[in-house]
């Protein structure tokens, strides 16, 4: 058996026919019976039945029941690739460090951060989120300047909401001279 539970964020609206006077009481346009309506019903949808239908205060609707869906295991990687000079874009090139993130099924968001360092110290940083997948990525750029230069990045991945998270990394790739 399962148990479903409908909460209704809806206006009700009473209106007499056309002709007939109104003895409920009102406030504004509601009215005192649909003031005490309950805001949600709780009911069983029993084994073997796909669904249940009802109607209540004047709204109709439908659950179906789903599925159970077994937990599963997700692991997720965080890789910090090798800064490497470009050319073009907005500095007309420059030094590039990208960062990504692969889980091995969709979660609720990816967010990861990419920082450049050139000579040990922190020059650049970019963040970005994705949301219901199972890849995130980020790139970081700097104006192009001689030095040695290593990507670090750490994630946040966040599993089912947006409190249930766990912070991978940091990481960082191995210096190299550009």
């Amino acid at each position: 058996m399962a148990t479903a539970g409908l909460a209704t964020a809806a206006t009700v609206l009473a209106a007499p026919s056309a002709g007939a006077a109104s003895s409920a009481p009102h406030i504004g346009h509601l009215t005192a019976s649909a003031l005490t309506a309950p805001a949600s019903r709780t009911f069983t949808i029993p084994a073997g039945v796909a669904g249940l239908s009802s109607a209540s205060h004047g709204m109709r609707f439908t659950v179906t029941k789903t599925a159970a869906q077994l937990p599963q295991d997700i692991s997720c990687t965080i890789t910090a690739n090798n800064p490497f000079r470009y050319y073009g874009g907005p500095y007309g090139g420059g030094e590039e460090g990208l960062a990504q993130v692969q889980c091995t099924a969709a979660v609720y968001a990816i967010v990861v951060e990419a920082d450049l360092f050139r000579n040990g110290v922190d020059v650049a940083s970019n963040v970005r989120t994705s949301y219901a997948t199972s890849l995130g990525g980020v790139d970081v750029e700097y104006p192009v300047s001689a030095g040695s230069y290593q990507t670090a990045a750490v994630t946040d991945v966040y599993w089912t909401t947006s409190t249930s998270y766990s912070q991978i990394g940091p990481v960082a790739s191995p210096a190299v001279s550009l």
